[in-house]
């Protein structure tokens, strides 16, 4: 297990966590205090990393608090999966408040939306999710509850957490300025590089300016704390990583001579677009050369138009899955998981979940960000397209091998990533900012 999480970020004079309700307390109240959760998306189904953690911390929370939920819902959903998304949220939630994201009405509201963010210098995604009813809704909850505290899931609910009359927490994903960052460098249009130069730097802004006005805020890695703490000095910063789920035992030994590798991860945001199309076009033929029967399983929804053309050719070797509601039998049939990802951030929930399946992987080192993994020892880790390719072909070749890794990258998942120990230190950030917030009340003229 990671080490605990500490109230060292306190103002001095404040009370221990002695002094205040505890996460085992908390669930022995006939009342469970108040926790306004700020989501930008509905997290159901849970189809994206960021959804699975979303979902987990929920469930978590909900052990101890009564939660009121705010999120906004996908516009491509239909009437009856946003009935289905409000009533999974209610098996947690005391109270479910669902917006249409503004910027998604209309093109002509997206275009307006755009034109003063750039006028303003911020970040789409800032404006994009900007809903003055989103606002009432979360004022009229704080007149109408005795709220501890508000929690928003990502960085641009943190807009929702300024200014209110109970403590904040944001969690921050990614370091989202460095994430745009990252995509900036491998775009080959030039415009499309400058776009995304001038929203990472605008994003930046924004992070810091946040950051300094909300003062808590949770990260998934020891590398994301590092660079926020730079960032924003002054703001107490807790790491509670990604997690998955390890109750389950991990899967049997794949097929004798299994020469099958799979992919999971949907394919509706551009990093995991541009991971598969990367495997695809510069690491797959270089495998196939050496292992001809060489299969790629693809799970997960929305494969872009150029792996689809691809994978209607018999001889590719490329099979599209789509989203499927139970992974297990994918994972089974597979020898190892490939997580070809060139850019993004933070802690990556599809490489925990490959490790828990017990299957082994070969990754980069944007996949293995925020783990500590060992090369060789629980993952394979490459930098190149050469690379990746002999190091897929070395364990398809090894079985024993690809074994020895599997059970190593396991046992790291049991003993620090099962989702039951990711939500004992959320609790415990969330009890370091109340117990914080209300010694400094307590030291007031």
């Amino acid at each position: 297990m990671r080490d605990s999480l500490s109230c060292a970020g306190v103002r001095p004079g404040s009370a221990s966590l002695a002094d205040h309700p505890t996460s085992s307390s908390l669930s022995t109240l006939k009342a469970k205090p108040y926790l306004i959760f700020v989501a930008t998306r509905v997290p159901h189904p849970p189809v994206t990393g960021h959804f699975l953690r979303t979902i987990n911390i929920v469930r978590g929370l909900a052990e101890n608090f009564s939660i009121l939920f705010f999120a906004f819902h996908d516009k491509q959903a239909s009437a009856a999966a946003r009935a289905n998304a409000e009533s999974a949220m209610r098996k947690y939630c005391e109270s479910v408040f669902i917006e249409e994201v503004p910027a998604e009405k209309s093109r002509a509201r997206a275009i307006w939306d755009l034109v003063v963010a750039t006028a303003t210098l911020r970040p789409f995604v800032a404006r994009k999710y900007r809903s003055r009813r989103m606002r009432r809704a979360i004022g009229d909850a704080l007149r109408t509850k005795d709220v501890i505290l508000a929690h928003g899931d990502s960085l641009p609910s943190g807009q929702y957490l300024k200014h209110l009359s109970c403590p904040a927490l944001l969690t921050n994903h990614n370091v989202e300025h460095l994430r745009l960052s990252s995509y900036a460098q491998i775009q080959t249009s030039y415009i499309m590089r400058l776009a995304y130069q001038i929203q990472a730097r605008l994003t930046k802004r924004y992070e810091r300016r946040l950051l300094r006005e909300i003062q808590n805020c949770v990260v998934v890695s020891e590398s994301d704390r590092r660079e926020l703490a730079r960032l924003a000095p002054g703001a107490r910063l807790f790491v509670v990583s990604n997690g998955t789920d390890a109750s389950r035992p991990p899967l049997p030994a794949p097929p004798a001579g299994s020469k099958t590798a799979i992919w999971v991860g949907g394919m509706n945001d551009e990093y995991n677009r541009e991971a598969v199309l990367y495997f695809a076009k510069d690491i797959m033929p270089i495998i196939r050369r050496e292992i001809p029967d060489f299969r790629w399983l693809v799970v997960g929804r929305d494969p872009p138009p150029a792996l689809v053309k691809m994978a209607a050719l018999a001889a590719a070797g490329i099979e599209l899955v789509g989203f499927v509601d139970d992974l297990g039998q994918h994972y089974s049939d597979s020898a190892i998981a490939v997580v070809p990802l060139t850019s993004g951030g933070g802690t990556k929930l599809k490489t925990l979940e490959a490790m828990a399946m017990g299957r082994a992987i070969v990754t980069t080192p944007i996949g293995a960000e925020g783990i500590p993994v060992s090369d060789g020892v629980t993952m394979e880790i490459a930098d190149s397209p050469g690379q990746f390719a002999a190091k897929t072909i070395a364990l398809l070749r090894d079985p024993a091998r690809a074994a020895r890794i599997a059970a190593a990258a396991r046992a790291l998942i049991e003993q620090s990533y099962d989702w039951k120990a990711i939500n004992a230190e959320m609790h415990q950030a969330v009890q370091c900012v109340i117990a914080g917030a209300t010694a400094h009340k307590g030291t007031a003229p």
